[in-house]
C-alpha cells in the first residue's frame, strides 16, 4: 500500500510524495526544510499516531512528528511536522548536544513526564569530558518544549561500561544514537538479555579493536540497557556494528527503527577525507546485525551535496512506512538542509 502526502516546500506545490514499504530501496524527495537557527545538525525524529495527545481544530494541522536538532552545538531545538515532509520551527528547549528523545504517551512510571531525552554534555572538539559516562545526562519533561534539571548517567558496575577509557574498545563516545522504552521490562538490568530491559540504547562508540591480529581504531555503534535510564550496562564486550577502515568504513552517525518485524539501521560512513555514503544493516533482534548495504545509491551524495553530521530513520506511526531525514550540506550554497526521503 502506499501512502501519498501533499509535498509542499516554502508554499510552494512540489508533488505527491509516495512511500511504501520495502527496506534498502529509498526514493529521495530531496529538500524538505532549512533550520532558521544556524544549521541543521543531529535530528532525532520521533512520531506518535494520536498526535502527542495535541488538540486543535484541525487535527490533520497538528504534529505527527517532533523533530529534536542540535543545529551546529548550539544545544537543542525543536521543529514539528503533520506529515514529515514540511517542518516549522518551535524553539530551542534546553541545553546539551546530540539528543535522543523517547515518547510515551502513558508515561514511565512514577512521575508526570511523557518525554525524556538524552544527550551528551561534552563538546565533540574536545576530548575532555567525552570519555567518561557521566558526560551522558537525561531530563524529563511533561510536554516535549519544558524540560526539568539534568541527571548524569552512570555505570551499572566496573564490568558494563557505557565508556571504558582509553585502550577499551569503547574508549569514548560522541553520545547516543536512539533510545527505546519497554514499558513491561524487568525492573533490574539485565546484559544478557537485553531487549528484556526497560531501557535499550544504541550509542556512538570508538575505541580499538582487534582486526587480523592487529590494534585498529574504530568508530561503531554500541548497545547498552538500564532499568531507570540513569544506571547503564552496555552489552557484549563489543560493538553490535563494527565500523572500521578494514570493513565498512567508520561509521559517523546511525540511527535504528523496529517493528513487528525487527529491527533497520541506516548509518552514515566515513571512506577516506570526505568521502560519505549512507548505509544499512538489520536485525531480527536488535543484537546480531547484517549488513544489507553499504552505499544506498538513491540518496548517494553527489558533486553538490554530501550528508553530514546525522541522519535520522523512523516509521510512520500511521501507515508503517519508513522514513529517513538527513543532514545535507549543498556545497553551492554552503549550508546544511534538511533532506527528505522514504523507501518505496
Amino acid at each position: 500500500m502506499k501512502v501519498f502526502r501533499m509535498f509542499l516546500v516554502m508554499g510552494v506545490m512540489l508533488g505527491i510524495v509516495a512511500c511504501s514499504q520495502n527496506v534498502g530501496a529509498w526514493e529521495d524527495y530531496g529538500y524538505a526544510w532549512e533550520s532558521p537557527v544556524d544549521q541543521i545538525s543531529l535530528p532525532c525524529v520521533i512520531g506518535d499516531a494520536d498526535r502527542f495527545g495535541e488538540e486543535g481544530s484541525i487535527p490533520s494541522e497538528l504534529p505527527l512528528y517532533k523533530m529534536y536538532y542540535n543545529p551546529n552545538w548550539k544545544g537543542v531545538h525543536l521543529a514539528t511536522s503533520p506529515d514529515g515532509a514540511t517542518w516549522e520551527y518551535v524553539d530551542k528547549v534546553t541545553d546539551g548536544r546530540w539528543p535522543v528523545v523517547v515518547y510515551s504517551a502513558e508515561g514511565f512510571g512514577a512521575g508526570d513526564a511523557k518525554y525524556k531525552m538524552w544527550y551528551s554534555a561534552a563538546h565533540p572538539a574536545s576530548e575532555t569530558g567525552r570519555q567518561e559516562t557521566s558526560s551522558f545526562r537525561v531530563i524529563e519533561s511533561g510536554d516535549g518544549l519544558t524540560w526539568g534539571e539534568e541527571t548524569a548517567c552512570s555505570d551499572g558496575d566496573s564490568q558494563h561500561k557505557l565508556v571504558g577509557g582509553n585502550g577499551a574498545w569503547n574508549t569514548g563516545s560522541y553520545g547516543p544514537e536512539r533510545v527505546f522504552y519497554n514499558a513491561d521490562g524487568s525492573e533490574t538490568a539485565d546484559p544478557s538479555e537485553p531487549m528484556s530491559n526497560k531501557y535499550v540504547m544504541y550509542y556512538n562508540v570508538y575505541g580499538v579493536l582487534q582486526e587480523g591480529g592487529q590494534s585498529v581504531g574504530h568508530s561503531s555503534v554500541g548497545l547498552a540497557v538500564s532499568a531507570d535510564g540513569v544506571s547503564w550496562y552496555s552489552v557484549g564486550g563489543e560493538p553490535v556494528l563494527k565500523g572500521s577502515a578494514g570493513g565498512v568504513g567508520l561509521i559517523e552517525f546511525a540511527d535504528i527503527a523496529r517493528d513487528s518485524n525487527g529491527y533497520v539501521m541506516n548509518f552514515t560512513r566515513t571512506l577516506s577525507g570526505s568521502t560519505h555514503r549512507i548505509g544499512e544493516a538489520t536485525s531480527t533482534d536488535g543484537v546480531t546485525w547484517t549488513v544489507t548495504s553499504t552505499d544506498i545509491e538513491a540518496v548517494r551524495p553527489d558533486d553538490t551535496r554530501k550528508p553530514v553530521f546525522s541522519l535520522s530513520i523512523g516509521y510512520d506511526p500511521q501507515s508503517g512506512e519508513l522514513q529517513m531525514w538527513r543532514a545535507v550540506r549543498d556545497q553551492t550554497e554552503g549550508k546544511v538542509f534538511l533532506y527528505y526521503a522514504c523507501e518505496e
